[in-house]
């Protein structure tokens, strides 16, 4: 049922925002659509002008320069490649996993017009969004069995959070970075309930590292997988995990971190290294470096962007809200983190595991500290903030917010406020921002 309700909430916002309106999203779509036409990874040297023309000739028909407050002129290729909509390094060397499931939907109709396989990718998209509202509403399940309130509220805040929506609805990377991400959580969460079993560590390592092939924001889910896994294995005898099984997974977890380690250094980490390569005196000098940022005011910018970005900025972040909803999400989201830090524990309906409280509060932390680390790193981090780079660990970060807010009163009845409170927020996205700003 929750599937269902997120396929269908989905293809609201995938019908709803225009062709090209995801973030980067004629980045994404051309890196896919050319892996579709070769079926092999992309060189320098690669590339359809006639492909990129019918982009710009779509983007024009959509009037995509009208919503970033660009002339919508009349196209031309030249026009294309001189703006930031076409990144021609991004494009023939960004090498990401998302893009082959991309390619293979799109394969079929590549004698189509793009607008037809751009919506044929933002459905794989909307599906790969469903999946993810389930793994919140299992995951969630596992850390409270006694309590419906916690998982509904999960998968709920996971359904309707706007921001959310709008990206899981357009062609991005991250997408499926935050599918393979969050049946990672659901594992690791399963090892925190019932201890460990060999096939579970394996499986949690591959779609860590997966995940990390597929967008470089994933990236913390490696030391979290390597905490996890370490903090349970005095535990294995307890758990049914012979010391034979034990070796095994361990030799078969040793073998595809090398694999692993192979394939990011080929092609994720050489795009990782041109943007933090050239800035390494930064993480030197780390601490000048972040209170440069502090008083100079660039990283409160930055990181209130990113607040924002994470609830609600449609577009390619020209369509927020008016500021006084903001605020209001800042003290909800402020209240939600007091009631999981201080009062979460002693719920009665929280598992008895209070280990499980530090492990989902340390998943929901990670994505927002490499975030913090890639602005203090990179002039390009600091630059270009979004909150959908958190959406890698957004199970973990909905069950702190949820639970959170749950600890302040009878789940049940709070439950019913945050459910309504989430479905007000996406009926004045929708209403008020969205139709207003696309179709004015």
């Amino acid at each position: 049922m929750l599937f269902v309700m997120a396929l269908v909430h989905g293809l609201v916002y995938l019908s709803l925002i225009p062709p090209w309106q995801g973030a980067d999203e004629p980045l994404h779509f051309e890196s896919a659509r050319l892996l579709a036409e070769y079926w092999r990874p992309l060189r320098p040297g690669d590339g359809l002008p006639e492909v990129r023309q019918a982009i710009l000739d779509s983007m024009y028909q959509f009037r995509s320069g009208d919503f970033l407050r660009f002339t919508n002129s009349p196209p031309t290729l030249e026009q294309y490649e001189s703006t930031f909509f076409y990144d021609k390094d991004y494009v023939l060397t960004r090498f990401s996993l998302a893009y082959v499931p991309y390619a293979i939907a799109v394969r079929p109709f590549r004698d189509q017009s793009v607008t037809l396989q751009l919506y044929i990718m933002r459905l794989v998209s909307v599906i790969w969004g469903a999946s993810v509202v389930v793994m919140a509403f299992e995951t969630a399940h596992l850390v409270a069995p006694h309590s419906p309130w916690f998982a509904l509220g999960t998968a709920w805040f996971v359904l309707f959070l706007p921001q959310h929506a709008h990206v899981t609805a357009s062609v991005s990377d991250g997408n499926l970075a935050e599918l393979t991400a969050s049946i990672t959580i659901y594992l690791l969460t399963k090892m925190m309930t019932a201890g460990l079993h060999w096939r579970q560590v394996v499986l949690s390592i591959v779609l860590a590292l997966v995940s990390a092939l597929t967008k470089a924001t994933a990236l913390f889910l490696i030391p979290l997988v390597t905490v996890i896994v370490l903090a349970r294995a005095p535990e294995r005898r307890e758990h049914g995990l012979q010391i034979r099984e034990w070796w095994k997974g361990l030799l078969a977890l040793l073998l595809i971190a090398a694999l692993g380690a192979a394939l990011l250094s080929s092609y994720q980490m050489n795009f990782i290294w041109q943007k933090i390569g050239p800035n390494l005196d930064n993480l030197a000098r780390l601490g000048r470096s972040l209170a440069a940022l502090i008083l100079d005011g660039r990283l409160s910018l930055a990181l209130w962007a990113t607040f924002r970005s994470f609830w609600v900025n449609l577009g390619w972040l020209a369509a927020p809200l008016p500021e006084p909803w903001y605020y209001a999400l800042l003290a909800l989201s402020g209240c939600a983190v007091l009631g999981w830090a201080f009062r979460l524990r002693q719920q009665s309906w929280w598992t008895e595991k209070s280990s499980l409280h530090g492990m989902i509060g340390l998943a929901a932390c990670l994505p927002t500290a490499v975030t913090l680390l890639w602005f203090v790193v990179s002039p390009d981090g600091i630059r270009f903030q979004q909150g959908r780079y958190l959406f890698a660990g957004i199970v973990p970060i909905a069950m702190v917010l949820v639970g959170g807010w749950l600890s302040w009163g009878p789940p049940r009845r709070v439950l019913w406020l945050v459910a309504a409170g989430l479905v007000l927020l996406d009926a004045v996205t929708l209403l008020t921002l969205a139709i207003p700003f696309f179709y004015p």
